[in-house]
């Protein structure tokens, strides 16, 4: 999934308002930019394959294609997230992935029914955007298996760093 320009818009946003140890580990998950590391993002692959045939065409990812993703996905009622089409799509991952039933708790607490509120500063014109960040965001920093490489390694403990530190706001 990509994202990452958004995460640290959010990122830095939160670290003004008091994180500052967060910033070097948070800025290090996006500089890595390695979505191999994490075992737990493979729950994003039905977006991943949904995400090739929406962006296709473009250079950088816009609202539209954020929108498309999550039509392809029956997630959407017109131009707004369908939370019991969201629910339903959260479980099937959870079925899917179950020993990634912790992730997807932490997205459904963090990024439906109005909770996605933090994620409302990245862009007040695309609400779709905003859960595609929160889910995204919430598996990164709730990842249950890292990879073993050594650059692998880094990424988990700024991980591990970033969160602490975000949780602290």
């Amino acid at each position: 999934m990509n994202g990452y320009s958004w995460f640290l818009v959010f990122l830095l946003m939160k670290i003004a308002a008091g994180a500052d140890d967060a910033l070097p580990a948070c800025i290090n998950l996006l500089v890595a930019e390695d979505d191999e590391c994490c075992d737990s993002l493979k729950i994003f692959k039905s977006l991943d394959e949904a995400e090739k045939e929406c962006a296709k065409d473009s250079k950088d990812m816009t609202c539209d294609n954020y929108k498309c993703i999550l039509e392809k996905k029956g997630l959407l009622k017109g131009d707004i997230l369908d939370e019991e089409a969201t629910k339903v799509f959260f479980a099937a991952i959870a079925d899917e992935y179950p020993g990634e039933k912790g992730v997807v708790k932490k997205m459904e607490e963090t990024c439906y029914n109005g909770k996605n509120m933090d994620f409302d500063l990245l862009d007040e014109n695309c609400p779709i955007l905003n859960f595609y960040i929160c889910a995204y965001v919430s598996v990164l920093l709730e990842c249950t298996s890292w990879k073993s490489m050594p650059h692998c390694q880094k990424i988990s403990d700024d991980a591990k760093t970033c969160k602490i530190e975000l949780s602290k706001l």
